[in-house]
């Protein structure tokens, strides 16, 4: 019976398994004593596969015990007892209580060296439990480290097809993901995901987190599409195989969430958002560190969506907990002050945003190193901050920067690589250097088209800062043709007409008009603008950004007005 409950686990069927050892227990206990080796064992057994179902709570309550009574009755050192520690550590780990875990997997592992023995399968998943941690805890060197080494002893000890190397495989490909070595994590990921599917069947678990890991590495490297229809079939799968509130299930509706959202479907990000993030809180509960993530992807959409208030309100609270819980230089927090920094800049808070961005950036330097993924965003968000603030020179220099960086680290086609482009070509604009802008911005154009699609947003902001340097090119019939039948049709399609962007685009349609002089053209759509600026929850969740639109379209309408009236004046006659 205990090798039948033990199979089932090790396939994934979890339900059964938890059945068939719970009888066991209830039998033995007609046999032995409560703190029998066989009870505990028992016990340890129902433990992992409640930790393996998510029910966090009740596998720290069985752990605990079963960890007591083995010190108490095998000794500390006992290889039983060894486990117990382990298992007990990953289950901290699971409730995101990564420093206890820590300390205690450590002296697991040190037991575990002593008495087994370097290469003894216990020991290597001790090994590979502490990576994990490190991993969580930001501190990705030494998980790599770590991986490779559990990894090496693996391949002797069980071979290079072993169920426990694919694992062990995985994490080192998320670690790779998370160190911004993306092209690593792919190649990778993808073995492992076609050994696992082998060794272990499409639907097991283990599986599943593989290709949730490899779902997760194809967005990191820009290749939305296939990211999309890993996470929609890993999500599919979870449902069917864990159960729709599983912990595995909730990541993979905020992993989806988060694909969407960097696909600008942020309707849909939302939606799903909204869904999984009060199940986070009860399954997780309100602090750890899965419900954080999942409060501030929610908060990176209100951004994109322009609901800057709201954004602002939940990158707030999430930087403050995450600075309680996992500390100032956690990756994570980092994220939290990058979030927050970006919310500053789109609500016109440059001074505000270059100081958080300046600060995020060298913390990333730190933590990340120079030529990471996370320091080139800062990099980038600082940037744009400074041509905000006007200071052209500043902003030409660092994204000149960052564009030679993106390309060599990400490559040329990345969407990160694209953005700082684009960048560029806007600086350029702001700078005069309408010929330079165009040329770039049409190749910015032409790349976001290929990779993001048409009516992404990002393709959609190419399409208007082209529009705007025909217009200061004199090129008003290029620009009204962009502009208009392209960029506010499909703004106002996909992001909606209250969108700050739509707003945007608006305006510079308007002046494009005027540069054609159809000034009745141009008032009508002014007079648009005006109305939608006057809406009172827009008025209130753009209170630092709308008034200067709003004042510079009445200025405009009355302009307008007095020069339809002077076209349409009689002439007089001698």
């Amino acid at each position: 019976m205990s090798n039948l409950a033990s199979m089932y686990s090790s396939m994934g069927r979890y339900n059964e398994a938890e059945v068939l050892e719970k009888e066991m227990l209830h039998l033995q206990r007609t046999v032995f004593e409560e703190q029998h080796p066989q009870i505990l064992t028992s016990k340890s057994n129902i433990g992992l596969t409640y930790s393996s179902m998510g029910k966090y709570k009740e596998a720290q309550c069985l752990g605990t015990e079963v960890l007591e009574l083995r010190q108490t009755v095998l000794g500390e050192q006992h290889p039983h007892t060894i486990i117990s520690m382990s298992n007990l550590a990953n289950i901290f780990s699971k409730m995101g209580r990564y420093k206890k875990a820590e300390v205690l997997q450590k002296e697991a592992l040190q037991f575990s060296q002593t008495v087994l023995g370097e290469q003894h399968p216990s020991t290597l998943n001790c090994m590979s439990s502490l990576a994990s941690i490190y991993f969580h805890l930001g501190r990705y060197k030494e998980a790599e480290v770590l991986e490779k080494e559990t990894l090496n002893f693996c391949k002797i000890v069980l071979g290079d097809q072993h169920p426990d190397a694919v694992t062990y495989m995985s994490n080192l490909a998320c670690t790779y993901s998370y160190m911004g070595r993306y092209d690593e994590a792919g190649a990778l990921g993808n073995e492992v995901l076609q050994l696992s599917k082998m060794a272990l069947g499409i639907q097991h678990p283990k599986t599943l987190k593989c290709m949730s890991n490899f779902a997760l590495t194809c967005k990191n490297l820009g290749r939305y599409n296939d990211a999309e229809v890993w996470g929609k079939k890993v999500l599919q799968l979870r449902r069917t195989v864990l159960g729709k509130q599983h912990p595995d299930t909730l990541v993979s509706m905020s992993n989806l969430a988060d694909t969407y959202s960097c696909t600008g479907r942020y309707a849909e990000a939302e939606v799903l958002q909204s869904e999984v993030l009060p199940l986070f809180k009860a399954v997780f509960g309100e602090q750890h560190p899965h419900t954080l993530t999942c409060m501030s992807n929610l908060g990176i959409t209100y951004r994109k969506q322009g609901r800057y208030n709201e954004a602002e309100e939940l990158e707030m609270e999430v930087l403050q907990l995450r600075k309680t819980i996992l500390g100032e230089q956690h990756p994570d927090t980092l994220a939290s002050l990058f979030n927050l920094a970006n919310t500053y800049s789109c609500t016109g808070k440059y001074t505000e945003a270059e100081v958080l961005g300046a600060e995020v950036l060298q913390l990333c330097k730190v933590v990340f190193g120079d030529q990471h993924p996370h320091t080139l965003h800062c990099r980038s968000s600082l940037s744009l901050t400074y041509l905000k603030l006007g200071r052209y020179n500043e902003a030409e220099v660092l994204t000149k920067e960052i564009v030679e960086l993106c390309s060599t680290v990400l490559g040329g086609q990345h969407p990160d690589t694209l953005t700082s482009m684009s960048n560029l070509a806007f600086t350029y604009s702001e700078q005069g250097r309408y010929n330079k802008a165009e040329d770039l911005g049409k190749e910015v154009l032409q790349q976001r088209r290929i990779v993001l699609g048409e009516q992404h947003p990002d393709t959609l902001t190419s399409m208007s800062h082209l529009a705007l340097t025909y217009s200061e090119l004199g090129r008003n019939q290029d620009a009204e043709l962009l502009a208009k039948e392209e960029v506010l049709q499909l703004s106002k399609l996909k992001l909606g007409n209250q969108h700050l962007h739509t707003l945007k685009c608006m305006s510079n349609l308007a002046l494009t008009y005027t540069g054609l002089r159809k000034y009745n053209d141009a008032s009508v759509l002014m007079k648009e603008l005006l109305k939608l600026c006057q809406h009172p929850g827009l008025k209130e969740e753009h209170s630092g950004l709308l008034p200067p639109i709003s004042t510079a379209a009445q200025s405009a309408v009355e302009v307008l007005e007095l020069a339809l009236q002077h076209l349409n004046a009689p002439t007089s006659t001698t």
